[in-house]
């Protein structure tokens, strides 16, 4: 038997339902060990990584496509509005992670690992940013030296 004669059997049972919400819980908390895993393969150009966070997200796009096509309409019939909200707005940040996932892999070797960990102590103290706040400070402890000693 193949998959697609087993599928319309199980459909509509209520193991499937189980099934389906553990699958469900698996993939999500597997989504936060695939983000952190995404977070270390753009800060170290790991391609490897890079490209098992693509796959794995691929896949939750589609298991939400799935969600949303399949069980949206049973849902809105019960009144889960909220429910389809919810995916959809997932559904669309997953893909922009998606999208963006594809242009961080696509920057690798051209610096990206150097910006992205351009939070070193040195280089962050040496910004721009903090030169100017530490003028705008000092200005402003002078600012307020001169105040006390007209008083």
């Amino acid at each position: 038997m193949s998959l697609g004669a087993i599928l319309p059997l199980i459909r509509d049972t209520a193991m499937s339902d189980e099934y389906l919400f553990l699958f469900n819980f698996l993939l999500l908390l597997l989504s936060f060990i695939f983000v952190s895993l995404a977070f270390y393969a753009v800060s170290e150009e790991s391609k490897g990584g890079m490209l098992a966070f693509i796959v794995f997200w691929l896949l939750l796009v589609i298991e939400l496509i799935y969600l949303l096509t399949v069980h949206g309409s049973s849902a809105a019939a019960i009144g889960w509005t909220f429910w389809i909200l919810f995916t959809l707005l997932f559904f669309i940040i997953s893909l922009a992670a998606l999208v963006y996932a594809i242009l961080a892999l696509n920057n690798f070797g051209k610096g990206l690992k150097a910006y992205v960990n351009h939070l070193s102590l040195q280089d962050y103290e040496s910004s721009l940013f903090l030169q100017k706040a530490k003028i705008i400070d000092a200005e402003n402890h002078r600012d307020m030296r001169t105040w006390r000693s007209e008083e």
